[in-house]
């Protein structure tokens, strides 16, 4: 049996001890509290910005569903074209998808400002992207140098500072005056664009429908058919492709050669019968 005053002792100890055991789990206890008070606050923000997110998306829906059931771009767009089609340098046109093809009459002609001459271009495709906005120029009959015009590479435009006007005015299906603002900017040659220099690919030649009314006057020959004085216009040359329709004049005779003067730069040359040509009176290459 236990001694007595050793017991008590005991139970005095125990009575004095602290419930340490359970201090650990008191410490987890409120970490949970905390991190489930975080998670709460989280989500709470989340909530807020996707019923915010929300209400956005259903006034785009709105605004969306009331545009498609709205006609009157669509009756614009096509009154535009009612006008446009009776354009009368309006030659051809198509539509393809979101693509709209225009195809002028072959009278446009290139000016410089300071020259008074001019270069005939013909006629220009022109394609407009509904969609994108996106326009392309094509030179339908005298390309120089790879380029459709001296600010058109491959079709594509360099429009400068204007070119947020050219998008405004396709997005607005402002088709009338896109069209005519178009065929201006075809009809000038803008020196000061860093494109201008390029214009010399039509001015340093002939004014290619002169030429080829000059070709229409008279008989196809071999150039050392020709004789000393005798003026030509080139129909075709094995060395160059851009040689029909250059001028020139024979001024002498080297062997089984003609010594030729090009008119447009004065260089001269021996040429053999593969250059052909047609004779022309003096004053139709003055």
């Amino acid at each position: 049996m236990l001694d007595a005053e050793n017991a008590a002792r005991i139970a005095d100890l125990l009575g004095e001890r602290q419930p340490t055991h359970l201090q650990g789990q008191v410490e987890i206890h409120r970490d949970n509290i905390d991190a489930f008070t975080q998670q709460n606050a989280e989500w709470s923000q989340r909530i807020a910005a996707n019923l915010q997110r929300m209400a956005q998306e259903r006034d785009m829906l709105n605004i969306a569903a009331t545009a498609a059931e709205d006609r009157s771009f669509v009756e614009h767009l096509v009154g535009e074209w009612d006008a446009l089609r009776e354009h009368p340098r309006l030659n051809g046109a198509n539509m393809n998808g979101s693509t709209l093809t225009l195809e002028t009459t072959d009278d446009i002609v290139l000016h410089c400002e300071d020259r008074e001459d001019t270069r005939w271009l013909g006629a220009f495709e022109i394609t407009l992207n509904l969609d994108n906005c996106d326009i392309k120029l094509r030179n339908l009959h005298t390309r120089r140098g790879g380029r459709d015009h001296p600010h058109v590479v491959n079709g594509n435009p360099c429009f400068g500072g204007d070119h947020h006007v050219f998008s405004q005015l396709t997005a607005d299906g402002s088709l009338n005056l896109l069209y005519e603002m178009l065929l201006q900017y075809l009809e000038k040659l803008n020196l000061a664009d860093e494109y201008g220099r390029y214009g010399s690919y039509w001015f340093d030649q002939p004014d290619a429908r002169e030429s080829q009314a000059a070709q229409d006057e008279g008989e196809v020959v071999a150039v050392n058919a020709l004789v000393a004085g005798e003026r030509f216009v080139c129909v075709s040359s094995p060395r160059r492709a851009d040689q029909p329709g250059r001028r020139g004049e024979v001024i002498g005779e080297i062997d089984n050669d003609v010594e030729i003067e090009w008119a447009d730069n004065g260089e001269t040359e021996p040429r053999s019968d593969r250059l052909r040509v047609r004779a022309v009176e003096a004053e139709v290459l003055a």
